[in-house]
Order: structure tokens, then C-alpha cells, then sequence
């Protein structure tokens, strides 16, 4: 869920160069009732979704049965020190600053490949 739509494009598009599935939402709210319909491999989280904040989208997620196990990956454009470490005690499994590079994917795409694994 990534609220500007040029960088949910980029995102997209990077994702699928990895062989991935993709979906979207704009607002937390419908990327909750997405995530309760459909099982997600991997979510990612934006930092502010216009009716949320992310945090707060990622703690709901983790309530969720079904959900709850789903590797979060939340982006924001500045992770302060405070930040990562609420969106890790929120249930995040990743976090990563903007700007959105296929550097960025293909080294998150290892993690969450490392962590699957293990």
C-alpha cells in the first residue's frame, strides 16, 4: 500500500520484474480488507495512507488471523531510529527509506527470501 502513485507504479513495476503478483490499494482501510480476502505472500506499507498511518495499518494487520505471519515491509521517505523501531514493534519485518530503487527490491526480495527459508 503506497499512497503516491507514482511510487506505487515504480514499486509495481519492480516487483513484477521479480516474477511477483502485485496489487494495490491507496488507503489503509482497503489494503485491510484486501489483505483479509486474499492471501499475500508479502505486504508492504507506506508510512501515511491518507486515512491511517501505516504503524497503525501494520498493528491491525498483525491482529489478523490468516495475517498476522505475513512479512511486512514498511517504506517511508525518512526513517528516523524512532521510526524503524515502532514500525518493527508494530510487526514489521523490513524497513526501507525512498527514493524506491530496483536496488532496494532486489536486496528486500533477499531478505524476505532469507526469511521464508529459516
Amino acid at each position: 500500500m503506497e499512497n503516491c502513485a507514482e511510487n506505487r507504479w515504480l514499486l509495481c513495476t519492480l516487483l513484477k520484474r521479480l516474477g511477483m503478483e502485485v496489487s494495490t490499494a491507496t488507503i489503509g482501510w482497503e489494503g485491510l480488507e484486501k489483505a483479509k480476502s486474499f492471501h499475500y505472500d508479502v505486504i508492504f506499507v507506506e508510512s501515511s495512507l491518507g486515512d491511517m498511518l501505516g504503524i497503525e495499518l501494520i498493528e491491525q494487520l498483525k491482529r489478523e488471523d490468516g495475517i498476522h505471519k505475513v512479512p511486512i515491509v514498511f517504506l517511508a521517505s525518512v526513517l528516523p531510529a524512532d521510526l524503524v523501531a515502532r514500525a518493527l514493534d508494530a510487526g514489521a519485518s523490513i524497513t526501507f527509506s525512498k527514493p524506491v530503487t530496483e536496488e532496494k527490491i532486489q536486496a528486500i526480495h533477499s531478505q524476505l527470501l532469507a526469511q521464508l527459508a529459516a
